[in-house]
C-alpha cells in the first residue's frame, strides 16, 4: 500500500520552478514512486497565485534591472552592479518570500543577466520572454498534475473528503 502525502504549495512549486530554492530537492521527491499525493483546491490556488506574482515581479525587477543596467557596463565588474541592483531591489521588497523568490532567480539566472546588460533591448525580449514562458509552463504543468480525478499525480480535493483516514494518518 503507498504512503500518503499531503503536498503543500512548496513542495509543488518547488517541482515546477527550476530557479526555486527547493527545485532539485522537490524533483527527487517526485521521482520517489509508491507515494500517493494529495492536496487541496486551497493549495493548488495558493499555488497559481504565487506563480503569477512572481511572474510580475520578475518582470518589474527586469525592467529596472535593464533600466538600471543599460549604461555602459565594465565587463569586470557586471556581477557587482547585478548582485548590487538585485540587493538594492530585493530591499525595496515588503514581502519577504518575494525577495527570496527573486534572489533565487538572479542566483540562478547570472549568466543570462550578463547577456542582458551586454545584449540591449533584444537580450532583454527574449529573456523575458523566456520567463514568460517557464512561468506558463509551470501553470500548464499545475494544471495538468493536480487535478480531481482518480489516478491523478496529486488528487486535488475540490471539497472536503467526508473520510480522512484515506489521506492522512490517524495519529497526530
Amino acid at each position: 500500500m503507498p504512503e500518503n502525502h499531503f503536498l503543500d504549495a512548496n513542495v509543488i512549486i518547488g517541482s515546477l520552478v527550476p530557479w526555486d530554492a527547493q527545485y532539485e530537492k522537490s524533483v527527487r521527491y517526485y521521482n520517489t514512486t509508491g507515494i500517493a499525493r494529495h492536496t487541496s483546491r486551497r493549495v493548488y490556488t495558493e499555488c497559481t497565485g504565487v506563480f503569477e506574482r512572481s511572474r510580475r515581479e520578475i518582470g518589474k525587477y527586469l525592467k529596472g534591472f535593464y533600466k538600471h543596467l543599460n549604461n555602459p557596463v565594465d565587463p569586470l565588474h557586471v556581477d557587482y552592479h547585478i548582485h548590487r541592483f538585485t540587493t538594492q531591489y530585493a530591499n525595496s521588497l515588503e514581502n519577504e518570500k518575494m525577495r527570496k523568490i527573486i534572489q533565487n532567480f538572479v542566483h540562478t539566472h547570472m549568466e543570462e543577466l550578463r547577456r542582458v546588460a551586454f545584449g540591449g533591448e533584444q537580450s532583454l525580449g527574449e529573456f523575458q520572454k523566456s520567463i514568460r514562458e517557464a512561468v506558463q509552463f509551470a501553470l500548464d504543468e499545475l494544471a495538468r498534475r493536480c487535478i480531481d480525478s482518480v489516478g491523478a499525480e496529486i488528487f486535488r480535493y475540490d471539497c472536503c473528503p467526508q473520510d480522512h483516514t484515506s489521506c492522512c494518518s490517524t495519529q497526530f
